[in-house]
């Protein structure tokens, strides 16, 4: 996955997660969680001054991070041993909505990427392998929450790719 980029915006579509997770996943309590900083949008918006006709709105800050299944997160194995899951939680205390860059983004067949906020609310559709692009790239919708697990879900012998 390589590097992610955070956007913490103002708005988004809400949307139910429909997504069955496995019985025998450890409770969300139990996945580690990436904290990061929040944005005062008043301030930003009061320094930033009125904005000029015809400037596109901005919606968000990007964040930087490097995050990787590698070195953040946490991988199970579920289902019999068929499913390798790997799940992390990103918290923005005051967001009013996340979203996210991964600028390094490559699924194998039989592979899912989830984005839902952790009470089971709202979630993004799954990104599969017919999201791969040759740029390598994947930007996801808002999810409206302060918090969101980024899951990823393979055949367990493609927990490699």
């Amino acid at each position: 996955m390589g590097l992610v980029a955070l956007m913490l915006p103002a708005a988004a579509p809400a949307q139910t997660r429909t997504a069955n997770i496995p019985a025998d996943l450890m409770p969300l309590s139990a996945v580690p969680a990436l904290q990061v900083a929040g944005i005062d949008a008043r301030a930003r918006a009061a320094a930033a001054g009125p904005r000029t006709p015809g400037e596109p709105f901005r919606f968000a800050d990007p964040l930087a991070v490097a995050i990787a299944p590698a070195t953040h997160g946490r991988w199970e194995v579920v289902n019999g041993g068929r499913t390798a899951v790997w799940r992390l939680r990103v918290v923005s205390d005051g967001a009013v909505s996340l979203n996210f860059g991964f600028t390094r983004y490559r699924m194998p067949l039989g592979g899912s990427l989830r984005l839902y906020a952790p009470d089971g609310g709202e979630s993004i559709r799954p990104f599969t392998s017919a999201d791969n692009e040759s740029h390598g790239e994947l930007w996801t919708p808002l999810v409206t929450a302060s918090e969101v697990v980024i899951e990823v879900a393979l055949p367990a012998n493609r927990k490699g790719d």
